[in-house]
């Protein structure tokens, strides 16, 4: 019988996983989406593994599209939204991110407005239809907001650990496991009818 040492575990393997879920309409939209899940791709690698996932505004006019896309985004942390100046969010996408937010529950999340137009992502003074929209969805379901340059300027390996994968407090204790709920110290008799 030979013994085998398992493979070398690498540092990605046990990185943890950053999802980014992206919708959108059209295939300028499209172009951002794919530029935009490629620049994360770039700028967390190292630190995250990047799972993303992307379906056009068409395809979610599909129940069994929907179905499988609201269950692969279920753990996503970033959900991008991309369309043009004036596009107008339907409302089975509208449904789809309701489902989508609810499933994400108390985890963190943030909606990211990616405009398809680079100009209207540097505009500080216009704000396109598309992106208030965006906006105000983020503000009804409790959920962080960002748009186009905030979203290359805030997105860092530093970032998302802070903001989508804190730390978790550690207790006293042997291997800082959390404290037993049994109290220790209670008394075995309480006076009654001793």
């Amino acid at each position: 019988m030979t013994a085998t040492t398992p493979p070398a575990r690498t540092a990605r393997s046990s990185a943890t996983t950053f999802t980014a879920a992206a919708i959108h309409d059209g295939l300028l939209a499209g172009l951002c989406v794919k530029e935009a899940l490629d620049w994360l791709h770039h700028v967390l690698v190292p630190e995250f593994k990047v799972r993303t996932l992307s379906w056009s505004f068409q395809q979610l006019e599909r129940l069994d599209v929907r179905a499988m896309a609201l269950h692969a985004a279920a753990s996503a942390q970033v959900i991008i939204i991309a369309g043009g100046e004036d596009t107008l969010v339907p409302g089975h996408v509208e449904r789809w991110l309701d489902d989508c937010v609810s499933e994400a529950d108390a985890r963190p999340l943030a909606l990211v407005a990616l405009p398809e137009e680079k100009s209207y992502r540097q505009t500080r003074g216009h704000e396109p239809r598309f992106v208030q929209t965006v906006r105000q969805f983020a503000i009804r379901w409790h959920a962080d907001f960002m748009s186009g340059a905030e979203f290359e300027q805030k997105v860092t390996p530093h970032f998302v650990r802070q903001h989508f994968f804190p730390p978790q407090p550690s207790f006293p204790g042997p291997a800082g496991r959390r404290p037993s709920l049994a109290f220790d110290s209670m008394p075995r008799f309480y006076g009654i009818n001793d």
